[in-house]
């Protein structure tokens, strides 16, 4: 792949912020130290062997030693490697995949859209028996959280948690009976066989300490007549790997939404190994463990929606100043005419029920001067992060290209899916600040060419 992303550098060239992160797995590495005979030079005592048998003997010894001894180095050197690769090899071997990312329109239905998630991952589409009968501490423990799924074995599921009991523990364990049930829907007998032959394993991804496991149940008649797709989340808990059974990060989410997706349309989430777009935004959380990164593509922008005029060739920043200006002169009416059809009823329902609710919202969206900072291009969804001036935090706001005519329209009105989410998290938001808001004298930004 190519090396996209950019870095935030300072006046000197220092530098401050890294978008990438190195790619592989971990390297077992093996020191030998070679020790060396010191030779007594004062003391040259010669020893003559008349035995010919002795003789023959020492001399097959010194002609066999070259030849033994790098096969014993060769044998031990396998050895230890076998060693690192059965204990650290969840990881090796693993490249950096993208994975396209659905986004649900109102709630409601959902677009593939041009962004990108980039982490360590491998697309196996294999058979559930070829998948968990691997040395994978992860398919260990997934096939045990398979089998305790459907046995319906509580105290099973709980120990695969890497909980310990105590007495706020019969609201988890509640909890976990809950999520149980519902992954019958995709793993329980009736809907993937009784030797599980409806069952793939679609691929394994690593963000941050946590990966997801993508499985689909194929479609077969009458039990399952369209394919189902669950994510099952796994978490390193001091060198353990365990079943995740709390609610996801936004990311994992995310992941698990565009899965599901690609069960309906399997050519529109495929999964990548060539994206390159223009920045990589690194995925909260991903810090410690395996980086992650937001691939897309856009534009920096300085529009002040008062007091700055903008082309109408300029679709996107059009639209969201016709908004602004909108809400400055409460004109409702016009404002509810630029949203997607469930955002315009839930618009037209705080117009009525909740007045105060709303004029809040208007006040917070327009009553000061407002500053667009970047717009995120992920046609058909743009994704714009604008600020007020006096404030250090970035409100984000979606539009999309409406599929059924071709407009643009607003969208997600007081809805909070993932993808806000994601953008809202404050690890995320300190680092959009940094970048799409730079003080001048302190930093700038390098924007490297794609698949440099």
């Amino acid at each position: 792949m190519g090396r996209g992303g950019f870095c935030l550098t300072n006046r000197a060239g220092a530098v401050m912020t890294n978008a990438r992160a190195g790619g592989g797995g971990e390297l077992c590495q093996i020191g030998m130290g070679l020790g060396k005979r010191k030779m007594d030079r004062s003391n040259k005592t010669e020893t003559r062997i008349t035995n010919d048998a002795e003789t023959k003997r020492n001399t097959k010894q010194r002609f066999l030693t070259p030849l033994i001894l790098p096969r014993l180095l060769l044998l031990f050197l396998v050895t230890i490697l076998s060693l690192c690769s059965l204990f650290a090899g969840d990881t090796l071997g693993q490249d950096k995949v993208s994975l396209p990312l659905a986004f649900r329109v109102d709630m409601d239905s959902y677009l593939k859209i041009g962004l990108y998630l980039k982490c360590e991952g491998v697309e196996q589409n294999m058979r559930y028996q070829d998948f968990s009968s691997s040395i994978d501490s992860k398919a260990t423990v997934f096939k045990q959280v398979v089998e305790t799924i459907r046995n319906d074995n509580l105290t099973s599921a709980y120990n695969l948690t890497g909980r310990t009991s105590s007495a706020t523990e019969e609201k988890f364990k509640a909890k976990l009976q809950a999520g149980m049930n519902a992954y019958r829907w995709c793993l329980g007998a009736e809907a993937t066989g009784n030797d599980f032959e409806h069952l793939n394993v679609i691929g394994r991804f690593d963000i941050g300490n946590r990966s997801i496991l993508g499985v689909e149940t194929k479609a077969h008649a009458p039990a399952v007549p369209e394919s189902r797709v669950c994510a099952m989340y796994f978490k390193d808990s001091g060198g353990q790997i365990v079943w995740d059974v709390d609610s996801p990060p936004a990311v994992l989410s995310l992941v698990g939404e565009s899965l599901r997706q690609r069960a309906k349309l399997p050519e529109d989430f495929t999964i990548r190994k060539d994206v390159q777009t223009e920045y990589e935004m690194p995925i909260p959380g991903s810090s410690v463990g395996k980086a992650a990164f937001l691939q897309f593509d856009g534009r920096r922008s300085n529009v002040k929606l008062i007091s700055d005029s903008i082309d109408e060739s300029d679709e996107v920043l059009s639209l969201y100043q016709r908004q602004y200006r909108a809400a400055c002169d409460r004109r409702l009416s016009d404002i509810v005419e630029m949203y997607t059809s469930k955002s315009r009823e839930w618009f037209s329902m705080y117009m009525t029920d909740y007045p105060e609710h709303l004029e809040k919202y208007l006040q917070e969206l327009s009553d000061k001067e407002r500053v667009v900072r970047f717009v995120i291009e992920a046609e058909p969804l743009f994704i714009v992060l604008s600020q007020l001036e006096s404030r250090k935090n970035l409100r984000t706001d979606f539009i999309i290209r409406d599929p059924s005519d071709g407009k643009l329209k607003l969208t997600s009105f007081r809805m909070v899916g993932f993808m806000k989410q994601l953008f809202n998290d404050p690890e995320a938001q300190r680092f959009l600040y940094k970048f799409v808001a730079p003080q001048p004298e302190e930093m700038s930004i390098e924007r490297p060419n794609k698949g440099s």
